[in-house]
Order: structure tokens, then C-alpha cells, then sequence
């Protein structure tokens, strides 16, 4: 299991050296995934709203945005916050793929 401060160390490092690349691969994730979903015919408005939200949602949390109601990680913040932290953004991540693949299984 991972410390606080190398959870921490790890999540300020990404966010402040990989940035652009963290938002180009959700980014490069949300397009190929509406992409295949418009090839296959299996996309509708609802997805389109849902998988706008949610990659806002997730872009914000990975940027430690205010929006999932966690405090933004600083130098100060304790291994809660930091844990809370990291579970919102891998339980988000998760997400998002989800919501890319689920209307290959409804049809």
C-alpha cells in the first residue's frame, strides 16, 4: 500500500509536469470511444449529454478541480484528502470508459 506523502508526491508530480498529456489521453479515450460508438450506430442524445458530463467531471477531478467536492491536493493536505482523491479519480476513470463501452452491450 502506498503512503500518504507518495500518494501525494505522485499526484502533484502528474499534475504539475503531465498535465496536457493526462487531459490529451482522456481526451484521445472520450474520441475514439464516441467514434466507434457513431460507426456502429449505437449512439444516441443521451449518451452524447452523459459522456460530455462526465468528461468534464473527470478532466476537473484530474486537474483538482473543486467539483467533486474534495479539497484540491496541496503541499498541506492530509492522506485522507489525498486518498479521497485518488479513489474519486480512479472510481471517475472507470467510469468514463464505462460509459464509452456500455451501448455496445445494449444493442
Amino acid at each position: 500500500m502506498l503512503e500518504g506523502n507518495v500518494m501525494k508526491d505522485l499526484y502533484l508530480l502528474i499534475l504539475k509536469e503531465y498535465k496536457k498529456w493526462v487531459i490529451t489521453v482522456i481526451l484521445a479515450i472520450t474520441i475514439f470511444g464516441v467514434g466507434l460508438q457513431i460507426w456502429f450506430g449505437v449512439l444516441s442524445i443521451a449518451m452524447v449529454f452523459l459522456t460530455t458530463l462526465n468528461l468534464y467531471i473527470c478532466i476537473d477531478t484530474w486537474c483538482n478541480g473543486m467539483y467533486p467536492y474534495l479539497e484540491p491536493i496541496n503541499e498541506q493536505s492530509n492522506k485522507f484528502d489525498v486518498f479521497a482523491r485518488w479513489l474519486t479519480i480512479l472510481g471517475l476513470s472507470v467510469f468514463h470508459i464505462w460509459v464509452l463501452v456500455i451501448p455496445f452491450f445494449e444493442k
